[in-house]
Order: C-alpha cells, then sequence, then structure tokens
C-alpha cells in the first residue's frame, strides 16, 4: 500500500512465532501490518512502546 509515493504497511510479516499477519480489509475493518523506521525519534518511541 503506497500513499502520496511512500510505503504505508507491508503486505505481510511473519512474526517469530511462525504467524503470519497480512494487511486486509474485511467486514470488521481494515487491518494494516506496518513496518516502523528506526532512524527518526518518534518511530523509536512508538517502538519502546509496542516491545
Amino acid at each position: 500500500m503506497a500513499t502520496k509515493g511512500y510505503d504505508a504497511g507491508v503486505k505481510e510479516y511473519r512474526d517469530n512465532s511462525g504467524r503470519l499477519w497480512k494487511t486486509d480489509v474485511d467486514d470488521v475493518g481494515f487491518f494494516v501490518v506496518i513496518k516502523l523506521r528506526d532512524d527518526i525519534e518518534k518511530a523509536k518511541e512508538i517502538n519502546r512502546g509496542i516491545n
């Protein structure tokens, strides 16, 4: 997925436990798999909150 020429999500990602996560839209709503950048402070802050 791209917005204004920038990636906004990835199609799929397999985590360390083997679970496959996919960007998708269904009857519940929009679920997007993202990759956080690590070269800016806000991304580092969000990553600390997730982990």
